[in-house]
């Protein structure tokens, strides 16, 4: 398939699409509807299953995303249990993203993790996490508040190669997780997304990554 800069309107029409889907936050919304007929989602209303589903009628393939969506759900229940015999049932997990000189700590539905973490495995967030996300899913925090953050265990989502800005400052190397090894660096790159086949990416590698910590 060919890749193009949603941002350049050109390189989308020189693609001569029947069909153009986008999210309804699209600053060029207006200019793909004269390319195109386009169907906007609007993230906030779905969640990845339903927006899976939604795609494979858009598509006239329901029965095949209907499918997905089970064996999804077997599999990730299957490795939810899993993992939680392993690490016990009330370890909890953060989310934790350094970006633009800010530190958030993120919600169930933000992705980076959070769908398979808490939906598919079925895993807890520590209870300030929760009250901090539960409005916009997302909460930035100083660094002074990372220790009440931080889970039995962290994933911190980075470009490949990055450091965090306070990954040797000692409020982050006194945390517990780190303390036990329990923090996992993952490629932002691939766990921005929550399509099938990021999803398949990051349900295996966040799997060996708490069943190894033990």
């Amino acid at each position: 398939m060919e890749k193009v800069d949603a941002e350049n309107i050109e390189s989308v029409a020189k693609l001569k699409p029947d069909l153009i889907i986008t999210y309804n936050t699209d600053e060029n919304l207006k200019k793909m509807k004269k390319i195109a007929p386009t169907i906007a989602f609007d993230y906030a209303k779905h969640d990845y299953k339903e927006q899976h589903l939604e795609l494979g009628k858009i598509v006239g393939k329901e029965e095949k995303a209907q499918k997905w969506v089970e064996d999804w759900e077997k599999k990730t229940k299957d490795d939810g249990q899993v993992i939680k015999d392993t690490i016990g049932s009330e370890a909890t997990v953060s989310i934790i993203k350094d970006f633009d000189k800010k530190i958030y700590v993120l919600g169930k539905t933000y992705g980076h993790g959070s769908e398979i973490l808490y939906d598919s495995f079925g895993l807890k967030m520590p209870e300030k996490v929760e009250e901090a996300t539960n409005e916009n899913d997302l909460a930035d925090i100083s660094e002074e508040e990372i220790p009440e953050m931080v889970g039995d265990y962290v994933v911190t989502p980075v470009a490949k190669g990055a450091d965090l800005s306070f990954e040797n400052k000692s409020i982050w190397k006194n945390t517990e997780a780190v303390k036990n090894n329990n923090t996992f660096k993952v490629d932002e790159g691939i766990y921005w997304l929550n399509d099938p086949y990021s999803l398949e990416y990051q349900r295996k590698d966040l799997k060996e990554k708490l069943l190894n910590s033990k």
